[in-house]
């Protein structure tokens, strides 16, 4: 919702007293949403952030740790049986 409104307020033509009206916003609020989004912008370009994986990121990672571990456990049963 911040960064709609914000970049909302930075692409439209009309003023920012009428969109924070019509989002039931007041002043300093939206000016402190529209500094947050600009030092973030500054920040990201400037290298200074990282970036926080995805929801579908964290699966992939989650689901490739789940493999691997599975494959360890098969690796170890068959080591284990071997030497029975």
């Amino acid at each position: 919702m911040k960064i709609r409104i914000v970049v909302e307020g930075l692409r439209s033509e009309d003023s920012t007293a009428e969109l924070r009206r019509k989002e039931g916003i007041n002043q300093n609020r939206y000016y402190r949403w529209s500094r947050e989004f600009l030092e973030a912008g500054k920040k990201r370009l400037a290298g200074d952030t990282v970036r926080e994986a995805t929801s579908d990121e964290v699966k992939d990672l989650l689901l490739s740790r789940w493999q691997q571990k599975s494959e360890v456990h098969q690796c170890v049963w068959g080591l284990v049986i071997y030497w029975e």
